[in-house]
């Protein structure tokens, strides 16, 4: 039975300093060396590094990963708003595909998107073989349909392509047009 329950607090904590003090074989690795640190410090020294050098890479990795998984989602929110901002734009009367690809091709460059595929009412805004832009807007166009893809393993910044494969973020928006049809057409009938 230990001797200390009888002390005063006092007593007890003066018979236990003195204890620690004590040179005994159990409390060698204790002692201070010259430097101020004890044997258990430096000895412990090592096994921090180590364990550093095998969760820091981990860490970095992971935090990585979420600033790519931030970035394309960002990109996923561009698409959106680009698809919603060129089906706006060339809603109204007069207004051309290639003015409406050209607004959401602008959008999507500020998150550096390459190789986006933009097609209002399924026309890219190329000329066909007589010099016409296939599915040009016109007065009886009722709805615009605006379609992006991005392809994520072009876009990746970090992650490598292989791991998205041919996945594509996609985002289409329709709107009702704006055409004005008029009461008058120019011709009085009287």
């Amino acid at each position: 039975m230990n001797s200390n329950h009888r002390l005063l607090p006092t007593q007890w904590l003066r018979n236990s300093t003195s204890a620690l003090t004590s040179h005994t074989p159990a409390n060698e690795s204790l002692r201070r060396q010259p430097s101020g640190r004890t044997r258990r410090d430096s000895r412990r020294r090592g096994v921090t590094a180590v364990e550093f050098a095998m969760v820091a890479p981990v860490f970095v990795i992971v935090i990585a990963v979420c600033g790519e998984v931030a970035r394309l989602s960002m990109m996923r929110n561009i698409a959106q708003n680009a698809s919603y901002e060129a089906a706006r734009f060339v809603m109204s009367d007069g207004a051309k595909v290639s003015d409406g690809i050209a607004k959401a091709r602008e959008i999507l460059a500020r998150v550096g998107t390459v190789n986006a595929v933009v097609t209002i009412n399924g026309s890219d805004g190329a000329l066909n073989s007589s010099g016409v832009v296939t599915n040009e807007l016109g007065v009886s166009t009722q709805a615009i349909t605006c379609a992006i893809e991005i392809p994520l393993g072009e876009n990746s910044a970090i992650i490598p392509s292989y791991v998205f494969g041919n996945t594509k973020i996609r985002s289409n928006m329709t709107v009702r047009t704006e055409r004005y049809r008029g009461y008058y057409d120019g011709v009085t009938t009287q």
